[in-house]
This record gives structure tokens, sequence and C-alpha cells, in this order.
């Protein structure tokens, strides 16, 4: 019983501490010859993210997006989220969002891909907010998942094409 009320009191004077965690699914469709890419982000972060770099007061909700969060997310991606196919630098197009309880799901993607070839992801999503940050990336290609954990150290990958 002793060691039920230490561990409550540990509990009280260092309470849980927030993880930092994104993720991000990336698939390449041969049908439309493009790479579908969707991040799911914690809302708060990513407000907390935008309004920070950008000095706006954003405020994003479950209800539907305005053209200025969207701007604003789109921009925040586009600081944070690279991509080279095939070595030249992806042209992101930012399709929209749509927020769920705590959590806002990004979908972005690179049209034109006739062949992959070659792919290198960058992603410090929240990296200038949260050391303890984690990005995971699941890459979806000839149905084999691949996944890889991104952090302060670690921000740039090789995602292996095989066919």
């Amino acid at each position: 019983m002793l060691k039920f009320y230490i561990f409550i009191m540990v509990g009280l004077w260092f309470p849980q501490h927030k993880f930092y965690l994104s993720l991000t699914e990336i698939r390449y469709s041969e049908q439309e010859n493009a790479l579908q890419i969707a991040v799911k982000l914690f809302t708060d972060d990513l407000e907390n993210a935008i309004n920070n770099e950008f000095t706006k007061n954003i405020k994003l909700s479950n209800t539907t997006n305005s053209e200025l969060q969207n701007k604003a997310i789109e921009e925040y991606l586009q600081g944070h989220f690279k991509v080279k196919v095939n070595g030249k630098t992806g042209k992101l197009h930012y399709l929209g969002s749509e927020t769920e309880l705590e959590a806002t799901w990004c979908y972005i993607e690179i049209e034109n891909i006739k062949k992959l070839k070659q792919l290198s992801v960058e992603n410090d999503i929240f990296l200038e907010l949260f050391e303890e940050q984690s990005n995971i990336i699941n890459f979806i290609y000839n149905n084999k998942t691949r996944s890889f954990i991104g952090n302060y150290d670690k921000r740039i990958f090789i995602l292996p094409i095989s066919n």
C-alpha cells in the first residue's frame, strides 16, 4: 500500500509529460502517377506552430477550414515537409485538411510522377517547438509498408524503392 501512495505522490509532483508525435503516410499511386500524402498532427500543436512562425492568430476547429486557415497550414507544411522525387524537389500540392477531435489530417499530393525511382523525405514538423518531437513516416509502395521515425537528430530519410 505504501508503494501505491508513493506512486501517487510522485505523479502529483511530476505530472505526465505530453508526448509530441506526428504521423505521415505516403503512397505512390501508379494509376494517378502521384504521391498521395496524409499527415496527422495534433491540432493544438499545429495552431501553436503556425501562430509562432507566422505571428498569426489562427484557431483550427472541427468546422470547415477557412481560406486563411488552409493557407496558413499550407505555408507551414511547405516550410517543414520536403520531398525529392527522382532527385528533384517535388511540388507539394496542398489539397486541404480536416480536423477531428484533437487531430488534424492534412492532405498533400505530388503529381506527374511517371516512374518512381528514388524518394527522399525531409520532415522537421514541430521540431522548432519541441525537442522531444517524433515524426513517424509510413511509406507504402508495391503493397509493402516501411516505417521510419524522425526526431530532432534525424530529419531526412531515403525511402526504399523496390520493384
